[in-house]
């Protein structure tokens, strides 16, 4: 799935209460969607865990992760909730 994809979907993920866990693997995701998804799924009770891909900005020419920028934005991911 792709950015514009996962945004349409976020609204809808703030209703599914029975949701226990959420993979997000082998997707290309931006910073702004991730944040958007742990703005959306930080009221479900019943989430304990929720598994992502590196944001797409710490990735160098599409393939290799850019380890201070994964820091930095991971930091700032953890931060967000």
């Amino acid at each position: 799935m792709k950015d514009s994809q996962f945004s349409a979907l976020l609204p809808a993920l703030s209703s599914c209460y029975q949701l226990t866990w959420v993979s997000l693997y082998d997707n290309d995701i931006s910073m702004a969607v991730l944040k958007g998804l742990l703005y959306h799924t930080a009221n479900l009770s019943q989430l304990i865990l929720e598994l992502f891909p590196a944001p797409l900005e710490c990735y160098v020419m599409g393939y290799a992760i850019q380890e201070d920028r994964f820091v930095r934005l991971s930091t700032d991911l953890t931060n967000t909730l």
